[in-house]
């Protein structure tokens, strides 16, 4: 809204071209699009609504939406891309760190961490 608002003025005729020469705002976009199904579906009643499984599956967009708000800012950046790359970097290891946790193997029951037996 903002976007339509203060930088095209209601002149709706003018986003596709403006679109089509900065596209950091089609990737900006796309990421914010993809966080408004999110926002409808967060609250409980919605997670019972639609079953706990889809409910995770439509949340796993929060991935798509990272990577497309980081790449949109690193685009809209036009000299110093320390900012963005860092954010990149710290989106890297997030997601790196719930692969691991998703796909590492299940820790034995009744396995306290400790490599000493128990008496």
């Amino acid at each position: 809204m903002t976007y339509i608002w203060f930088d095209r003025y209601f002149n709706l005729k003018s986003v596709p071209g403006d679109v089509v020469s900065r596209p950091f705002i089609a990737v900006g976009m796309t990421g914010f699009i993809l966080l408004v199904p999110l926002a409808i579906t967060s609250t409980d009643q919605m997670i019972k609504r639609i079953g706990g499984k889809r409910w995770s599956r439509l949340h796993s967009l929060i991935y798509l939406a990272g990577i497309a708000g980081v790449v949109h800012f690193w685009m809209l950046v036009k000299s110093d891309t320390r900012l963005p790359l860092t954010f990149g970097f710290v989106l890297v290891l997030l997601l790196a760190f719930r692969a691991l946790a998703k796909y590492s193997p299940p820790t034995p029951k009744g396995f306290s961490g400790s490599v000493v037996p128990p008496r």
